[in-house]
This record gives C-alpha cells, sequence and structure tokens, in this order.
C-alpha cells in the first residue's frame, strides 16, 4: 500500500505496486507548485523586492496580540517630522560623540570664540591692534604683541625714557615673520628699542645693531622678525 512524503504529501507507491503515471504526474506538479513559492534571486544575488513581504509595520512586541502592532502609513511623515523637530536630544548625544565643541567652552578662556549674527568675532572678545602702555618704564616683548600696534605713552607720572626689549628666542615663539610696530605718542618720551644678548636688528643703512632709538613725536618703526634672532627694523630711526 502506498504512503505519502510529511512535507508536499507525494505518493510512495510500494515497491510491488504497479506504475501509475497518475500519481507520477501528480508528485510532479505537487513539487513545481512547491517551487513557485520560493523566492528567487536577481543578478546581484539578492530577493527582489516585490517577493519581500510588507514591512510598513513596527510589531510592538512578539508577544502581543497581532491587532496591538503600530501600522505606520509609508505616505504619513507625522513621526519623522517630529522627530527631526525635536531639539531636546532624545537620543543624549554627547558634544565628544559627534566631534561638536561643548557650548560650555564658547567665549571663555582657553576655549572658543562667540560669533556675532554676521559670523564675526564680537568686539569684546577681539585682541586690540593697537596697544598704548602708559608710563611703562621698560617693556620687553611677547608673543601676545604679534601684529600690534604699541604706542608709548608719557602720563601724569611723566616717565621720560621707555626700554623696549628684544628677547632671546627661548623667551619668543613669534613665527618669522611676525610684525610689530613701535610708536611714540610725545615728543618728550624717548623710546628706546633694545636687544637682549645675542640678538640683532638689521637696517637700512647699518647691518647689525643692538639698539634704535624712535625718532620724533608720532614717529613709527616697524620691526619684522626675519629669523630666530634677527629683526628687520624701517620707518623713523634715530
Amino acid at each position: 500500500m502506498s504512503t505519502k512524503t510529511a512535507n508536499l504529501g507525494l505518493i510512495k507507491p510500494e515497491l510491488t505496486d504497479a506504475a501509475d503515471i497518475t500519481q507520477m504526474n501528480q508528485n510532479w506538479d505537487a513539487i513545481d507548485a512547491e517551487f513557485q513559492k520560493r523566492p528567487t534571486l536577481d543578478e546581484h544575488g539578492k530577493v527582489p523586492e516585490d517577493q519581500l513581504p510588507d514591512t510598513t509595520y513596527i510589531p510592538v512586541s512578539s508577544e502581543v496580540p497581532s491587532d496591538s502592532d503600530i501600522w505606520i502609513d509609508p505616505d504619513d511623515t507625522t513621526i519623522e517630522e517630529g522627530h527631526i523637530s525635536d531639539t531636546s536630544n532624545p537620543h543624549k548625544v554627547t558634544a565628544d560623540q559627534v566631534g561638536a565643541i561643548p557650548t560650555t567652552e564658547k567665549g571663555v578662556a582657553n576655549g572658543v570664540a562667540t560669533l556675532d549674527g554676521n559670523g564675526k568675532v564680537t568686539a569684546d572678545q577681539a585682541s586690540a591692534s593697537v596697544i598704548r602702555p602708559v608710563d611703562v618704564a621698560e617693556y620687553a616683548l611677547s608673543n601676545t604683541d604679534m601684529g600690534k600696534m604699541l604706542i608709548f605713552t608719557q602720563g601724569e607720572a611723566s616717565v621720560t625714557e621707555t626700554i623696549v626689549t628684544l628677547p632671546v628666542d627661548a623667551a619668543l615663539t613669534m613665527p618669522i615673520g611676525s610684525e610689530v610696530e613701535i610708536s611714540k605718542w610725545n615728543g618728550s618720551l624717548s623710546v628706546t628699542i633694545q636687544c637682549e644678548s645675542g640678538v640683532n636688528i638689521r637696517t637700512r643703512l647699518k647691518n647689525t645693531l643692538t639698539q634704535i632709538s624712535v625718532d620724533g613725536s608720532y614717529g613709527v618703526i616697524a620691526l619684522k622678525r626675519i629669523g630666530d634672532t634677527k629683526w628687520y627694523a624701517t620707518g623713523d630711526i634715530a
């Protein structure tokens, strides 16, 4: 007596049964029908989209009844737009995770500058390009003086002489090519630029100098660093 396979129900005749073409055809038809249910792969080895199940829903849990699943209309952008407009950082992303600068570092020492509505650094955070030291007897040039004009002024203390020192390389890390302007406001004030040992100044008239002075009221000497210990000077040189 013939039996059937467990999965497709194909007829399995006994060895003593006579061949039955009808049963054989039924088996082939069952196999062919089942084959049609199997997905085929495209030229990229992937299942085509038209053979994939509907995925326009998100199951709440596999343990709850199917009528509790959340069905999403693919044309409904309400959830997406709501998520985009949510600025409360619902995922708790940190500045370090996205390479951003924390707001606590804006406008503070050793932090980053705050920009105005035009994308410019605000005036209260910008370094002054002109500095007016008043009644200063000695002034050592520093890295923060790079690109600035120093206008030395005689005030109530009536200091009569100001010595501006050009320090050695170990004390100064201005890049080669940096410029500083030295000026004086009062004719009665003497402003002398003096080099520390090992540093020298070059002018149009003389190759190496260790000391020069600003000539006249409102006189200006422009200093340009041309080497680790060398400066070039132009302008009102006494």
